[in-house]
């Protein structure tokens, strides 16, 4: 939501904000400046915005419709459908409804910017973003999200190879006691998923 309200201000934000002839801005916003200028500025002219950032303002601009909608009846709708596709409905209803009504800004929070974005983009593959999360967790010891994210590897198609090699890559740069964790979580969950 911080996102989109970041990018409907810059889209909706006065085309000509500086000083006639100061170009200060203009250099700040399109990396050429020498950081004097305001460090998150569009470049005010659109053939000079990259494509992503074009991309952004389109989406925040279709959206605003919907959100004012959503905003006016007080309801709060986002596409859990990538969260499905990764770890299923039923573990997502179950991770959703886990802590109540307690955890619900926190499922928002999750569902809009893990499943409604990072986990959306296309630069990566979704077995590819899951082998890293994988490493990820098993490194920071967090063996219930390790849990969920070696599902997900499963139905996104990582093969038992792939995450081996990854936590053997974890022995090596975060220790024998991460790994072994890692590798007697992951041994579970293969059981459990009848692919050992």
């Amino acid at each position: 939501m911080l996102l989109v309200l970041l990018l409907v201000s810059i889209v909706t934000a006065p085309a000509h904000s500086q000083q006639a002839g100061s170009g200060e801005e203009e250099d700040a916003a399109n990396g050429s400046g020498n950081g004097s200028g305001s460090a998150l500025v569009a470049p005010t002219d659109a053939k000079k915005r990259p494509k992503w950032l074009k991309e952004r303002m389109q989406a925040a601009i279709d959206a605003r419709p919907l959100l004012a909608a959503k905003a006016k009846i007080g309801v709060s709708v986002i596409d859990i459908s990538t969260g499905t596709e990764l770890f299923g409905r039923d573990a997502v209803e179950k991770r959703s409804n886990a802590f109540g009504e307690f955890g619900k800004p926190l499922q928002h929070i999750i569902n809009a910017y893990a499943y409604g974005d990072v986990w959306s983009r296309s630069a990566l593959p979704l077995a590819t973003k899951s082998l890293a999360m994988i490493a990820m967790m098993a490194a920071a010891g967090h063996a219930n999200e390790l849990r969920v994210h070696l599902k997900g590897a499963i139905r996104n198609g990582c093969k038992v190879e792939e995450i081996q090699e990854v936590l053997l890559l974890l022995t090596l740069y975060c220790g024998i006691p991460a790994a072994n964790e890692a590798h007697r979580i992951a041994a579970d969950v293969l059981r459990e998923e009848k692919l050992l």
